[in-house]
């Protein structure tokens, strides 16, 4: 099986992100961020590509599914606890996205996707990986192994495919930006407490 989704997410301290997530069972997750890679260039190209007029029509669509009055009390509520939560207070937060989601053009969205997703020096990046457990199969070489050797060949299997990101990093970033996190823990414990601003 696999799952696809992409989108922003606003985490707390109103801070925006973009993610990704890709799940799959036939490959591993070296070669699954080599294809989110893949999909950015493609999409720089889509939109360079992309007429005015197309343009303007996802603008409008964004426009009226923003404006899209809540189906719920529930759901209208939600928005304005959001607000209250983040501190930020901007009740009329739909509106205002559009009016500004209107004034912008395509040159101007193509130099933020350039300078923010394809341009490794303005952009921060957090990559995790998972890797799955060893599934037997039918073959005779796996079902007669014993229970530490699979866990030695999943390990290995693991290793390899971490250097094989780590050197896909390497060619995208400089090396002093990269920091492999083998030990979440540990990388908490020294990472500085970002302070809340309430």
């Amino acid at each position: 099986g696999y799952l696809v989704w992409s989108g922003s997410v606003k985490s707390t301290h109103a801070i925006q992100q973009f993610r990704f997530i890709v799940q799959s069972s036939s490959f591993s997750p070296s070669y699954l961020l080599k294809r989110i890679y893949a999909f950015l260039i493609y999409f720089k190209n889509y939109l360079t590509d992309m007429n005015d007029e197309t343009f303007s029509s996802h603008v409008n669509a964004l426009s009226l599914t923003k404006l899209e009055p809540p189906k719920k009390l529930a759901e209208e509520s939600a928005r304005h606890w959001n607000e209250v939560n983040s501190g930020l207070y901007i009740f009329q937060r739909r509106q205002q996205e559009v009016n500004i989601l209107k004034t912008i053009t395509k040159q101007q969205l193509l130099d933020f996707f350039q300078s923010y997703f394809l341009d490794t020096q303005n952009s921060s990046e957090l990559s995790v990986f998972i890797h799955k457990k060893s599934q037997t199969n039918d073959d005779d070489d796996d079902v007669n192994k014993k229970p530490e050797e699979e866990q030695s060949d999943d390990n290995e299997n693991k290793n390899k495919d971490t250097n094989d990101m780590i050197n896909f990093m390497n060619s995208a970033y400089s090396d002093d930006r990269i920091n492999t996190i083998t030990d979440i823990k540990q990388f908490k414990r020294t990472s500085p407490l970002f302070p809340h601003y309430n």
